[in-house]
């Protein structure tokens, strides 16, 4: 391996959004990852064979494809004469896997001789299928230290000025992001708001939903990430009722900018929280718009409250943060160093 390269090389189509942001997060949170984003999904691209030809020329310790499509295929059978270690990160949770339709693409990675390591973000979904597979290992999310760094909201929104609330969920992914019930819980608001989001509306079932309920929005569509910190931060709410996730870096990018999320039991990042802060944030039944409604409007109308549960949120998600890095990168260099007793 060349000197100045890190022992793993992390690769992921960007057209996999959440995949390769939980794989950018990777590199930075441990510092053993270079991560590449790939944007063409064509395997006989040039893309693709500069990716091969970058893997021969550093030669890392292992390779770790985020979830699995054709062109890691290409990669895997190009490179498999090379000492390399394959790994694959799901980063779908069990959920997630059956809305998206993913088993058809699981499913062969699991008999796959050459892949030496399946590693889980989902933790039930790794502890379901540890004993069954030997080479898996949960390797949960994390969130860089760019993102608890970040300016936080700059004041506690006044009754006066009108909430902004931010829904945020690419149309592909709106099978799981219950957008249905979201929006008729805001729809049920009496108070007048502005809802931000980045994308929904170009989609027409949702676009004929938002004019019958006859919201205000103002949709980004994608946004540069000075921008997106920007739109977070003047936030007064987060909407994210998932019915299925593996994390929830949306909660967690509000969290880290003091604006308080409300969300379902099924986004880990607020699972984790204590009872107390669940109360206000989690609802019961994420299919239930007028409960949605109820925690939105609780946090509108008692802003300093609120202020004061995102920032007990943001110190409880930045500790169980603090301890998945450190999980991560021990859980990497164990499967670095079985590599090195074994060639030894």
């Amino acid at each position: 391996m060349v000197a100045d390269e890190k022992p793993i090389v992390s690769l992921c189509l960007a057209a996999f959004a959440g995949a390769d942001r939980a794989a950018t997060n990777l590199s930075l949170t441990t510092g053993l990852t270079r991560h590449l984003s790939l944007s063409s999904a064509d395997p006989r691209g040039r893309e693709v064979d500069f990716a091969i030809a970058h893997v021969r020329e550093s030669r890392p310790a292992m390779v770790i494809f985020n979830g699995w499509s054709t062109v890691y295929a290409r990669i895997l059978a190009a490179l498999r004469r090379q000492p390399i270690a394959f790994g694959v990160l799901w980063h779908s949770s069990p959920g997630q896997t059956d809305l998206s339709r993913e088993w058809p693409t699981l499913s062969p990675i699991l008999c796959e001789r050459r892949i030496a390591h399946l590693f889980f973000a989902s933790e039930p979904m790794h502890a379901l299928l540890a004993p069954r597979l030997r080479s898996a290992r949960h390797l949960p999310n994390t969130l860089a230290s760019t993102d608890w760094d970040a300016p936080r909201r700059d004041r506690v929104p006044q009754s006066r000025s009108r909430p902004r609330i931010t829904l945020f969920a690419q149309p592909a992914e709106s099978a799981r992001k219950n957008i249905t019930g979201c929006l008729l819980a805001l729809g049920s608001l009496r108070s007048r708001h502005a809802l931000h989001l980045n994308g929904l509306s170009r989609e027409p079932r949702y676009r004929m939903l938002l004019d019958l309920l006859r919201l205000r929005y103002r949709d980004w569509g994608w946004m540069p990430r000075e921008r997106y910190d920007a739109v977070v931060r003047s936030a007064s709410v987060g909407l994210q009722v998932s019915f299925a996730e593996t994390y929830g870096y949306v909660v967690a990018e509000h969290l880290a900018r003091g604006v308080p999320v409300v969300g379902s039991p099924a986004v880990p990042v607020l699972a984790r929280l204590s009872p107390a802060l669940r109360r206000r944030l989690v609802v019961a039944n994420p299919d239930d718009p007028i409960e949605i409604c109820d925690k939105i409007r609780f946090l509108l109308d008692h802003p300093r409250t609120a202020a004061v549960i995102a920032a007990r949120a943001r110190t409880e998600a930045l500790t169980w943060n603090r301890r998945d890095i450190a999980k991560v990168t021990a859980t990497l260099r164990d499967c670095l160093a079985s590599r090195s007793r074994r060639a030894s």
